[in-house]
């Protein structure tokens, strides 16, 4: 799929989940990559360099109480 202004053309490349995984813009090149959950995960623009995006979630054991201290669990 691609997209053309005055300031010139645009080429998008999808998944099979539909995710933007590259855009093109005359010799600049943007990719993006997903975990197996469909987060992002890298985004590497050469304008910005590599970056990688390594996100933990953090949901409630239990519902919170009024004391300061709750358990938690990581998901990765």
């Amino acid at each position: 799929m691609s997209t053309t202004d005055k300031g010139g053309s645009i080429t998008f490349s999808y998944n099979a989940s539909g995710e933007r995984i590259k855009a093109q813009y005359t010799e600049n090149i943007v990719t993006t990559k997903y975990d197996s959950w469909g987060r992002k995960s890298e985004f590497n623009d050469p304008s910005m360099d590599c970056i990688n995006m390594n996100i933990t979630y953090w949901v409630p054991l239990k519902q919170p109480s009024p004391e300061p201290s709750q358990e938690l669990l990581l998901l990765e």
